[in-house]
């Protein structure tokens, strides 16, 4: 494989914080790895509206108290550790009928 670099694509896909803690175990994964693309996490607006964008993808609507709910937990979520960001959506937002009218 050394002889065919050229030829080769690897993405890694992760949180920088794991990542920067991974790589400089191995360093000679780190020098192997040419560019790093980082993408900002989605805003609580942004997120709120892909939850209820899956919500009414489903028949629902988010009524407004149930709205203000969810921007509520995302606010909160989004401060603690391991926060998934838009992985975290699907398992609030789009919960279906207990979270929408």
């Amino acid at each position: 494989m050394e002889n065919q670099r050229q030829d080769l694509v690897v993405i890694l896909a992760g949180y920088k914080g794991p990542y920067g803690r991974l790589l400089p175990v191995q360093p000679r994964h780190e020098l192997a790895i040419a560019h790093h693309i980082d993408f900002p996490d989605y805003t609580v607006g942004e997120l709120e509206a892909i939850g209820a964008l899956m919500v009414s993808a489903v028949g629902y609507r988010l009524s407004p108290a149930a709205r203000a709910t969810f921007r509520d937990y995302l606010t909160r979520r989004s401060r603690q550790p391991r926060f998934a960001n838009a992985r975290s959506v699907p398992q609030r937002g789009g919960a279906g009928p207990a979270a929408a009218r």
